[in-house]
């Protein structure tokens, strides 16, 4: 007769914990950066095999608390007790992030001045057009936001990290750069991403720069058996003020012009997808010769192994 209780009783923990593991339904959401539909659709291209495992749900515009409201509403209208946020942007040190965690509830104050990213106008550098401070999304009125609200939600938050120096951003910018090389051990390669305004967050930037280039040199010398020349990277800075813009610039000048008396210069733009700030990125290197590397990380499938990988830590941790 005990054993039989205890079997009952066995079986009712079972029953249980099936109901409540039945009951977290998780979901997700991609924070990307918004922009012209052939960008979103690569973007959207990316995330399409997630939505084969999960309900998953994409917000544009970088923290822009409307679009992530109405996606979160979206997921819990599907059941969606966990979301998981994925922040498709390439360095988490940024004040979009910081806004992002201030949304999410995990900050309790706004570390920044609050902001919504307007993708419709050019900035006052008129480098790319995508970043611009706006109350009004899409719109191309530059105003700054007198103060967000935290996003409304019922389920349980997992903010996860960005791109960074992720291993999988390492191996995809080296495939970008050998379809472009010839004579690796005469060229000299030089990363480029767009960086932030502030100083502390720019050298962050850098640290995760320099650790994709390590990656870059490694991954070289194990496919081929010799190195690249060398591998320098810089940011530009697009939204600084104008004498770090300069100072940026003339950086990123010096570095293909030294490179230039050495041998081949090789440029690689780090950014998710093409149409963006590699314009302005060729707009500085203006009357420099040196080898363009027309690609981005999108399109490719270790982007959505980025974001699959993200997800699958969450449940680890």
């Amino acid at each position: 007769m005990k054993i039989f209780k205890i079997n009952i009783l066995f079986l009712t923990l079972l029953i249980m914990s099936g109901t409540l593991y039945a009951q977290d339904k998780k979901g997700i959401l991609v924070m990307a950066h918004g922009g012209s539909v052939t960008w979103e659709n690569t973007i959207l291209n990316a995330v399409a095999p997630i939505k084969n495992k999960y309900i998953t749900e994409v917000a544009f515009g970088m923290a822009d608390p409307s679009t992530l409201q109405e996606a979160i509403n979206k997921l819990e209208y599907q059941g969606v007790t966990t979301i998981v946020v994925v922040p498709l942007f390439i360095s988490s040190h940024s004040p979009i992030l910081r806004q992002a965690e201030f949304l999410f509830g995990f900050r309790q104050e706004l570390a920044d001045e609050p902001i919504v990213m307007n993708h419709g106008g050019s900035s006052a550098n008129d480098s790319h057009s995508e970043h611009n401070s706006s109350n009004k999304s899409y719109t191309g009125e530059e105003e700054t936001v007198v103060s967000l609200d935290p996003i409304v939600s019922k389920s349980k938050i997992i903010l996860t990290n960005c791109l960074d120096a992720d291993s999988l951003v390492a191996v995809t910018l080296f495939n970008n750069v050998k379809k472009f090389s010839k004579n690796p051990e005469q060229e000299t390669i030089l990363l480029v991403a767009h960086g932030p305004n502030d100083d502390f967050d720019n050298e962050k930037w850098l640290v995760n720069l320099d650790s994709l280039t390590r990656q870059m040199m490694v991954l070289q010398k194990l496919e081929a058996g010799k190195e690249f020349k060398a591998i320098h990277f810089t940011t530009i800075r697009d939204d600084a003020n104008k004498k770090v813009y300069n100072e940026a610039k003339q950086k990123a000048r010096s570095i293909v012009e030294t490179a230039n008396t050495e041998g081949d210069c090789i440029v690689v733009p780090l950014v998710i997808s093409t149409d963006g700030i590699e314009k302005g990125i060729q707009k500085r290197l203006e009357g420099l010769n040196y080898t363009w590397v027309d690609l981005a990380l999108l399109p490719s499938d270790n982007i959505t192994k980025f974001i699959e990988q993200a997800i699958l830590k969450t449940a680890i941790n």
